[in-house]
């Protein structure tokens, strides 16, 4: 059973932070620059949320991919990430 712990790890945070970030903040942006108000932006939420999602999924894929073709280098350079640390296998990853 894999700990929630682990799995956080494995996303690594600060990525998932400024991924979250950025798809809010250009969401506001375009959408107040595009319509002057903030009333068309909070009508448009579901479609914050579907891209929120999407940018996450992406964001997990991508630092994980990086975390399973390096992991040699990743024992060396960030012994803590849960590939390296062996708390998390391979397969599992």
């Amino acid at each position: 059973m894999l700990r929630p712990q682990v799995l956080w790890r494995f996303a690594r945070p600060h990525t998932v932070y400024g991924t979250s970030a950025s798809v809010v903040g250009l969401y506001l942006l375009a959408g107040f620059v595009a319509a002057g108000s903030l009333q068309p932006v909070l009508s448009a939420l579901p479609q914050l949320v579907w891209a929120w999602a999407a940018c996450l999924a992406a964001n997990v894929y991508i630092v994980g991919l990086n975390q399973l073709t390096d992991i040699e280098i990743d024992r060396i350079n960030k012994p803590h990430l849960p590939l390296a640390a062996g708390s998390l296998s391979w397969r599992q990853g």
